[in-house]
């Protein structure tokens, strides 16, 4: 899959996704199937194992592919959800002489449209800094706070918690 970092993926907004594909095979290919899905993971089941749910973006039929041809295929795809999405790119044809090569992934990130606040603590720069971190003495911290959505955010606040495990 190619896909364009440099662009910014918004919920809602068209998107262009380009899959280059390959016959790397021992002879021509023909009337080969390019399927682009956006995939859900779910949460691990009882047996810890993790099921998925595809959703079509799209599918492009090549009628012909000479052996180490590359064609590029492309696809919109209007994002509906924000943060990482994940990709999937399948391409099928009969007498496929190695089916287990014939897809691809790629996780996108997706801009929401609202205001979207993230928030961290950076700790390598802080202990450079100020040093080790002692029980009972007063400490500088650095926090980031982001907006990576598309809209302003206004009235942001930023507040720190103290957690203590108890063991």
């Amino acid at each position: 899959l190619k896909i364009n970092y440099n662009s910014e993926y918004i919920v809602g907004n068209e998107s262009e996704i380009i899959a280059s594909i390959t016959n790397h095979g021992t002879a021509d290919a023909e009337n080969i199937k390019v399927s682009l899905f956006e995939q859900e993971f779910e949460e691990p089941d009882e047996e810890n194992l993790f099921k998925s749910k595809k959703k079509i973006i799209g599918s492009e039929n090549i009628k012909a592919l000479k052996k180490k041809e590359t064609k590029d295929v492309k696809f919109k795809w209007k994002p509906s959800k924000p943060g990482e999405n994940f990709l999937l790119l399948i391409a099928e044809t009969k007498g496929d002489i190695n089916p287990e090569d014939n897809d691809d992934s790629s996780y996108v990130y997706v801009t929401p449209e609202s205001a979207d606040i993230t928030s961290y603590f950076d700790w390598t720069t802080r202990s450079k800094l100020y040093g080790d971190v002692f029980v009972n003495e007063e400490q500088q911290l650095i926090a980031f706070v982001r907006n990576r959505g598309k809209s302003n955010a206004s009235e942001v606040s930023l507040s720190l918690y103290e957690t203590i495990d108890e063991e």
